[in-house]
């Protein structure tokens, strides 16, 4: 008897669990950061630091390598498993080489990184430069540990993936609190412990291929088969794509490194706390939609009616969670990071970030599966030509929020927000034009249901929050414990609402195997 076929819930609710625990530690983990570093000029070098192989692992990782590796591999390994090997021998081959030399550049020209990523920055030059030749290497491992993925996420393994940052976010913690007093320049501690983390992940997802017996062997082949050739062409296509979301984010590095000391920080801190609903959900979805997604391709009633349950999970989980993140910004940012060195006044700007990203959530969320629509139909430069666009549109408020409006950091925070939405309604309209996606019957009353557990949840909060200040004063476990008490609140409304008007579990269930 052959196993059940797996559904989208049941696959989003695997790799959602693993990948709530990684962000939770990792909120954890920036917390210990926060009070041992604060957002002084020594956590804007790390981060300045970082931020370029982070952005890098985006744009590799979980943007191109994956968008350009699981479609092809997966319509190879449905006609001939044994080619499908092969090719991920191959593809390993190819994607070591070029890493190394990109991460030998990246170490010998460290010092001119900086100045052309981070111009303003007052920390010292030698400090952000060699802060980023030990933190550079983790793009290689990264990497790898995403091709990895593709390979365990295309044969319905998704633990391991989902599972291996929660090593890189436990030796960021215990690097701050124990290895970090005991060096000289405390803050390098953080730089060779995301080295060591990359390579504990690599480790670990490379045992588990192994447990499958899909442990590719790398094997350099020049000039590459034609497999080999159609991933490198959708990884050059998806790479623009990404690549323009990463420039945009350099850019904005770069800007934020001419204002105000501390900005790079504040707005590092408001996205990590932005990320928990919106990398949680967008990632989440993406790995468990592009490998489906690419399976069905050919069959289109499965293709939509896939993307239509995966679209109608979006819009039910990020939208409540961009409006619970504007009301809850302030309790949020001084019940998680005011203590040690993150000041009252850290607060309050890292707080007007977190509101100001909390647009752009649904954007965010819902750009992910539904570029990956496009790569499981082999079309990767469609949703580069968007991308590119909402890169020229993020730059354009830049300039109105910030020297039009005196936005400052709020104002960089703004444009990524309203530029993600832009990007993803772009992508949806396309793909309605070219009946690429047909909707499934029934959005009007789920989005109402929808929008009355929003208004319920709204009302709580605003009731609740109205003239009150309690994140300002008392203890910091009262602080805490008022904070979690409210988006408890808030969430349970929220679920209570919608279910009293009628949502279901059956508006997200679809077969994705």
């Amino acid at each position: 008897m052959s196993a059940p076929h797996p559904t989208l819930l049941r696959a989003f609710a695997s790799v959602g669990g693993l990948t709530l625990a990684s962000r939770v530690l990792g909120l954890i983990r920036d917390i210990v950061v926060a009070a041992t570093f604060g957002a002084g000029p020594a956590a804007d070098a790390f981060f300045a630091a970082f931020r370029l192989p982070n952005l890098l692992r985006r744009f590799t990782a979980e943007g191109a390598l994956t968008q350009g590796f699981v479609p092809v591999y997966n319509a190879v390994r449905q006609s001939n498993p044994q080619r499908a090997r092969k090719l991920a021998n191959e593809t390993a081959g190819l994607l070591a080489a070029a890493l190394l030399i990109l991460v030998g550049l990246g170490i010998l020209f460290a010092p001119q990184i900086i100045r052309v990523i981070a111009p303003g920055l007052e920390a010292p030059e030698n400090l952000s430069a060699s802060l980023l030749r030990i933190t550079f290497p983790y793009i290689l491992f990264i990497s790898l540990v995403a091709l990895a993925a593709g390979i365990l996420n295309s044969l319905g393994k998704f633990a391991a993936p989902a599972f291996a940052p929660v090593l890189l976010n436990l030796a960021l913690i215990i690097a701050a609190l124990f290895l970090a007093p005991r060096l000289q320049l405390p803050i390098q501690a953080l730089a060779w412990v995301v080295f060591v983390g990359g390579i504990l992940q690599l480790i670990l997802v490379l045992l588990v291929l192994r447990k499958n017996r899909a442990l590719p062997k790398p094997v350099l082949i020049l000039p590459p088969s034609p497999e080999a050739r159609k991933i490198l062409k959708m990884m050059g296509q998806s790479a623009l794509g990404g690549g323009a979301a990463q420039i945009n984010l350099l850019i904005n590095l770069a800007i934020a490194s001419l204002l105000a000391q501390g900005s790079i920080s504040w707005l590092y801190y408001a996205d990590r706390l932005m990320e928990l609903p919106a990398g949680l959900l967008g990632a989440a979805l993406a790995t468990v939609a592009l490998p489906a997604l690419s399976r069905q391709a050919q069959n289109p009633d499965a293709f939509h009616a896939i993307l239509d349950k995966t679209l109608r999970l979006v819009v039910f989980l990020a939208v409540p969670a961009s409006v619970g993140l504007i009301l809850m910004a302030q309790p949020l940012v001084y019940a998680v990071f005011l203590r040690g060195e993150f000041s009252p006044d850290d607060a309050e700007k890292t707080s007007q970030a977190v509101a100001a990203y909390g647009v752009g959530i649904l954007g965010l969320v819902a750009a992910r599966p539904l570029a990956a629509a496009f790569f499981a139909r082999h079309d990767a430069a469609t949703p580069v030509k968007i991308a590119v666009a909402s890169l020229l549109t993020a730059q354009t408020l830049n300039a109105v929020f910030i020297l039009g409006f005196g936005l400052a950091h709020v104002g960089l925070a703004l444009s990524v927000g309203i530029s993600a939405c832009v990007n993803a309604a772009v992508l949806l309209a396309v793909l309605l034009r070219r009946k690429w996606f047909v909707p499934r019957p029934g959005w009007g009353v789920f989005a109402g249901r929808t929008l009355a557990g929003i208004m319920l949840m709204v009302g709580l909060l605003g009731w609740g929050l109205w003239g009150a200040d309690f994140w300002r004063g008392g203890s910091e476990w009262g602080r805490i414990g008022k904070t979690i008490g409210w988006v408890g609140a808030g969430m349970g409304i929220y679920f209570l609402g919608a279910m009293i008007f009628g949502a279901r579990i059956s508006d997200f269930r679809a077969r994705i195997g």
